[in-house]
C-alpha cells in the first residue's frame, strides 16, 4: 500500500522477540520522547479551541508508544508514526509558506498535504488497524492489550476523519477567497 515490496501482514512473525534494526530502541524512545514533550507543551501554552481534541491525540498517542514498547510491538508503532510523518512534512510546509504570505506554494503544499493525509491516514491507517485486531495473532494471550490499543488506534483515525474534513473545507475557503481576490 505504501510502493514497498513487503507484506504487512509478516511484521511479527518472530514475535515475541522480533528482529530491529540496530539501535531502533533508540529512535522509538526517541519519538516517543517528543510525543511526551508535545503533551507536556500543550498542557503549558494557553488553551485554544482545539485544545481538548489535541490532548485527546497527545495521550493516546504516549499510550500507544509506551504499550508498543513494553509488549516488544516497536516495528508496528514505526509504521504508525511513519504513515503519520508522511503527510506532517507538508503540514509544516504549509506553516511556513503560510507564515511567509506564499500563496502559491502554502496552496501547493496544503493540496499535497490532503492528498498525503487522505492516502496514508485514512486508506492505510484502517488497513492498519484491521490487520493488527483481526489477523495479528501475536497477542492472543492479551485480547484486552490488542482490542485496547485496537480501540485507541480508532480514536485517532476518528480524529484523523475529522481533521481531514476541516482541512479540506479550510483550504476550499482558502482557494477561494484567493481567486475571487486575485
Amino acid at each position: 500500500m505504501l510502493g514497498g515490496k513487503g507484506d504487512f501482514e509478516l511484521i511479527h512473525e518472530d514475535y515475541p522477540f522480533p528482529s530491529q534494526p540496530q539501535n531502533f530502541k533508540y529512535y522509538f524512545l526517541g519519538i516517543m520522547g517528543y510525543h511526551l514533550h508535545s503533551t507536556v507543551d500543550l498542557l503549558c501554552r494557553e488553551r485554544r479551541k482545539e485544545f481538548a481534541e489535541m490532548f485527546l491525540h497527545h495521550v493516546i498517542t504516549v499510550l500507544l508508544y509506551g504499550m508498543a514498547y513494553m509488549l516488544n510491538l516497536g516495528m508496528m508503532g514505526a509504521v504508525v508514526s511513519f504513515l503519520h510523518d508522511i503527510s506532517d512534512i507538508f503540514a509544516m510546509a504549509v506553516r511556513g509558506f503560510s507564515e511567509m504570505k506564499f500563496r502559491t506554494p502554502t496552496v501547493t503544499c496544503a493540496v499535497l498535504m490532503a492528498v498525503t493525509w487522505f492516502w496514508t491516514r485514512l486508506l492505510v491507517f484502517p488497513y492498519f488497524i484491521y490487520v493488527f485486531v483481526f489477523k495479528q495473532n501475536h497477542l492472543a494471550g492479551s485480547y484486552f492489550f490488542k482490542y485496547f490499543t485496537g480501540f485507541l488506534l480508532s480514536i485517532l483515525l476518528f480524529l484523523h476523519f475529522h481533521w481531514f474534513t476541516g482541512l479540506c473545507l479550510h483550504l476550499r475557503a482558502y482557494t477561494k477567497r484567493q481567486f475571487y481576490n486575485y
